[in-house]
């Protein structure tokens, strides 16, 4: 089985930066930058001048790590680091929170606001990044769990993880859940496929677009499938991810599993399209 591939979530971009070294040569080049730090059941590593926000994500990641751990009966290491606008250029090129799996390193720009700045007035960035840093943990977890597929897959998978804990545990956070915010503009690229064959080069804020459909999908299908999170995701419950029927243009239906290929599907799962069909869509 190929390794899950991970790419920068919250927003889909792959850091390439990352690419060029081991995760552990990430936390040595972090710790070489004189960071502040705070034990706990998820460490965190921390620019000074972010430590209120740090504090308040370490706090929030360590209940979503707890309950990720009851429900999978699995254990996965997970570090946080929020790092301010000028430590961040310095650690990584990337624009957007990624996880580096094999480290079990959440990098987290405490600027979160830089990532949406034309968000609704009514918006709370700070609570959405919660949900984002249960989103990073759901591909640590995946990563535990050898879970396989492909970018839009992987994203899905971690948007499962996010969807399945705030419905159970954080219901203020079900506006993460509910699709593309009010007023957001449609991007150029708007299909599953796009991401497949793009990744790295869509723009953030269209990567963004495409990652809110995703936790939209994920969130229904936690509705449709109430099954404990661990059936879902172990080899027993993957079949319903493959039960999920996506159509292009009339020429018939697709399941996830199809998707793992290296077909070019750009058209493929096309949220800005009338023919992008879900059983549990209807009047969404």
């Amino acid at each position: 089985m190929k390794s899950l591939r991970i790419v920068s979530s919250a927003v889909l971009l792959t850091a390439s930066y990352l690419g060029a070294q081991s995760p552990a040569d990430m936390l040595v080049r972090l710790r070489a930058l004189q960071l502040k730090e705070a034990a706990g059941p998820v460490p965190l590593i921390y620019s000074p001048a972010s430590e209120e926000r740090a504090l308040r994500w370490q706090r929030s990641l360590a209940a979503a790590r707890a309950w990720y751990q009851a429900q999978l009966h699995l254990e996965a290491p997970i570090t946080l680091a929020v790092l301010d606008r000028e430590t961040w250029k310095k650690a990584t090129t990337a624009s957007l929170p990624h996880a580096v799996v094999k480290s079990g390193l959440i990098l987290f720009p405490e600027h979160i606001e830089d990532i949406y700045p034309d968000a609704p007035k009514s918006l709370d960035p700070v609570l959405g990044a919660e949900a984002v840093s249960f989103h990073e943990a759901g591909h640590i977890f995946a990563d535990a769990l050898k879970l396989d597929g492909n970018t839009f897959v992987s994203e899905f998978v971690a948007n499962v993880f996010m969807a399945g804990y705030i419905r159970a545990a954080r219901p203020d956070l079900t506006f993460m859940l509910n699709g593309p915010f009010p007023g957001m503009k449609t991007p150029r690229y708007t299909s599953g496929g796009d991401l497949n064959y793009l990744e790295a080069n869509i723009p953030p804020e269209n990567s963004f677009w495409l990652e809110l459909q995703l936790q939209r999908l994920a969130a229904i299908e936690r509705e449709v499938d109430n099954t404990p999170l661990v059936d879902y995701l172990t080899d027993g419950g993957r079949e319903r991810i493959n039960r999920i029927h996506f159509s292009r243009d009339g020429d018939g239906l697709f399941h996830i599993s199809q998707l793992q290929g290296e077909v070019d599907m750009r058209a493929l799962v096309d949220f800005n399209h009338n023919s992008f069909q879900h059983s549990a869509f209807e009047g969404r």
